[in-house]
């Protein structure tokens, strides 16, 4: 509920960009992508850029139009999502995708 009204202010004042820096990380899977595809909705309808930061590339994945990963604070990535997913080169980007399928296949146990 707190990530709900927090979404809430975050549109008042009409920003132009917003940082999302982990906001669905104390939620379930289902509230999760409920949060990102209200965001999504309401940034897509009021034009408003959205940095999503996020360590989880399964959900950023659906809704992102580009990733880029940071490695000790440096850009070691910056690619579409689908390149990104298809054809990693930095070790940080397979560690984390071998760790989201690592998850997936888990959650299908």
């Amino acid at each position: 509920m707190a990530q709900k009204v927090s979404l809430a202010f975050v549109f008042v004042g009409s920003p132009k960009i917003i940082l999302a820096d982990e906001p669905t990380s104390s939620m379930d899977a289902i509230y999760q992508l409920e949060f990102v595809k209200t965001l999504e909705k309401i940034a897509k309808k009021l034009e408003i850029a959205v940095l999503f930061v996020s360590h989880d590339l399964a959900l950023i994945s659906n809704f992102c139009e580009r990733i880029l990963v940071l490695e000790n604070g440096k850009l070691a990535e910056d690619k579409s999502v689908m390149d990104l997913l298809e054809n990693p080169d930095s070790n940080m980007s397979k560690n984390m995708l071998e760790a989201s399928r690592k998850i997936l296949l888990y959650e299908d146990n």
